[in-house]
């Protein structure tokens, strides 16, 4: 079923992305068998046009070059390097130019040398090539002092193994990115390395994000490597948020990093159609909220300026806030998060404030005192209200340490968009399992192996009309289940081995209109069920080895 589940999220965003940002064909530039030999640009730019074809054999330069009659004035003006375009000595660049075959530039075909100091003009040079067909490749380490940009440009792809570091001491301000991409669409970004390079530089939060795509569609990031970012490792957003036709749509970060960025791993903060498949965010530190993807629009956004994001097989881990935020901003929709791991993230696991979603197969470990609260914690709103659950399925919690009651496994705030309803939870032991606050909420099926701390309501209950159904809980403390919310349903739960139980009871009604039925509680203790409220049935329930079954208060 996990399988499945995975499979139907990814069709259902991968629709649509088409073949635009599919690899490009191979070069096809064999030599002509009457090329002639140059050794340098010089020598090129003095050879005979009526030659037609040179094989340029400068190291990092080599290539094969063919005149080309027609106006190139204008493309050799953008190529002062002579990388693709070079023009002849003897005749003006109106009538033709040495044109580079092949669909490969590289910046060593610009003059990028390993000794250089600054490669900043050479990749500005190898990047204002860029074009429909064309592949740039970086194979190398390149030093970067202002940011490179890419607008309005189409069918391309920007690959390789190499790096672009930012130069030490390079300005922490607008402009200083290393790759901008504006309104550029059906592309691929690959395999690089881009570090922001914070340690040798003054990070704040300020518009020099790593990578930026505004406005951009149908475009993939494949394996690349954002690291030290002074601010943002990517982000992905709109100048114009209230436009729809400006959000960024139907693109992909497949295999990607995000390691040691300052404010976020990734931001997105307006755009529809996204899938996030595989890969790493993590270690963000420095400025709040530190998330490794935050999915936050600005205040001004209109309603579902995020929707329909996937979150497949991604990892989260060590980041100082939550490993996955959601803000409740602009009240995002649509949003889910499948077989993802969360490890070691300060804040909590997941901040949930989606309209719309699911969170399925999640895995979590590591959970400390250090958490805002819970683990997967779905804050309060903007007033707007849904019946429509959300559904948590089988998150699985590991090397949970804290004991505090403020920190169950799953929090639901009472001003929450939606219910929350949560399935077939697991947990070797935690100090409190889950705060269903928002009315209609429920917890069905989860199976935790022992209670940690000396706080009472590991269960905890104050939203209407919640259910509490066919859970396992052993080794617990004090009330296991504590409802403070009206016509609350507690049935066919299993609890056994307190640690400790008291006149409260296991099981504790302090609201009217309670449903307490099929309930099995095992173990030496005073009071299995209490019922401080009037409850509307309390029948079924089988219990052993406490002195009292059930008590009722007073009245």
């Amino acid at each position: 079923m996990r399988r499945a589940a995975a499979a139907w999220s990814r069709r259902s965003v991968l629709r649509g992305i088409g073949a635009g940002a599919a690899t490009l064909p191979a070069a096809a530039c064999a030599a002509p068998p009457d090329a002639q030999t140059v050794p340098d640009l010089a020598a090129l730019r003095a050879l005979d046009p009526r030659v037609g074809a040179a094989r340029l054999t400068d190291p990092g330069r080599a290539g094969l070059f063919r005149w080309t009659v027609g106006d190139h004035r204008a493309q050799v003006a953008r190529d002062p390097l002579g990388g693709r375009f070079v023009a002849a000595r003897n005749v003006p660049a109106s009538a033709g130019a040495w044109v580079r075959t092949g669909e490969v530039l590289t910046p060593e075909m610009f003059g990028a040398d390993p000794g250089q100091a600054d490669h900043s003009a050479v990749l500005e040079a190898l990047f204002d090539q860029i074009a429909p067909g064309l592949r740039l490749r970086l194979d190398a380490r390149y030093v970067l002092s202002r940011g490179l940009t890419v607008a309005r440009k189409s069918g391309f792809v920007i690959e390789g193994r190499g790096s672009i570091v930012v130069k030490a001491g390079t300005p922490v301000a607008h402009g200083f990115w290393i790759l901008y991409f504006n309104e550029c669409s059906n592309f691929t970004l690959a395999s690089l390395t881009v570090d922001g390079n914070r340690a040798a530089r003054a990070p704040r939060e300020v518009p020099a994000h790593t990578v930026n795509f505004q406005s951009c569609s149908h475009f993939e990031c494949r394996g690349v490597r954002s690291i030290n970012a002074v601010c943002d490792g990517f982000i992905v957003f709109s100048a114009t948020p209230g436009r729809a036709d400006t959000r960024c749509h139907h693109f992909r970060f497949v295999d990607c990093v995000t390691d040691n960025c300052y404010r976020q791993g990734c931001s997105v903060i307006d755009g529809h159609d996204g899938l996030f498949d595989g890969g790493s965010y993590g270690n963000t530190n420095g400025t709040a909220p530190s998330a490794g993807i935050d999915l936050e629009s600005d205040a001004v956004a209109p309603n579902g300026a995020i929707s329909g994001i996937v979150l497949h097989r991604v990892r989260f881990v060590g980041n100082h806030g939550y490993g996955l935020l959601v803000s409740p901003v602009a009240r995002p929709e649509n949003i889910a998060t499948v077989d993802c791991s969360f490890e070691n993230n300060r804040a909590g696991a997941i901040s949930w404030g989606a309209t719309s979603g699911r969170i399925a197969n999640a895995v979590i470990r590591g959970f400390a005192a250090t958490a805002t609260r819970g683990a997967i914690d779905v804050p309060t709103g903007d007033g707007a209200r849904s019946d429509a659950a959300t559904a948590i399925t089988s998150p699985r919690f590991e090397r949970v340490t804290t004991t505090r009651a403020e920190n169950p496994l799953v929090y639901v705030h009472s001003a929450a968009f939606t219910p929350v309803a949560i399935t077939g939870l697991r947990a070797a032991a935690c100090g409190a399992i889950a705060g269903l606050n928002r009315d209609g909420s429920s917890l069905v099926d989860a199976v935790v192996g022992a209670s940690l701390g000396t706080n009472d309501g590991a269960i905890s209950v104050s939203g209407r009309a919640c259910t509490v159904a066919r859970n396992r809980v052993a080794r617990f403390f004090g009330s296991v289940v504590l409802v403070t919310g009206s016509d609350v349903v507690v049935r066919a739960n299993m609890l056994s081995a307190p640690r400790f139980n008291d006149a409260n009871g296991a099981i504790r009604i302090l609201a009217a209109g309670a449903t307490v039925q099929d309930n099995v509680i095992e173990g030496e203790g005073a009071v299995a069920i209490r019922l401080n409220e009037p409850a509307r049935a309390a029948d079924g329930n089988r219990i052993a080895g406490f002195a009292r079954a059930i008590a009722v208060a007073a009245r």
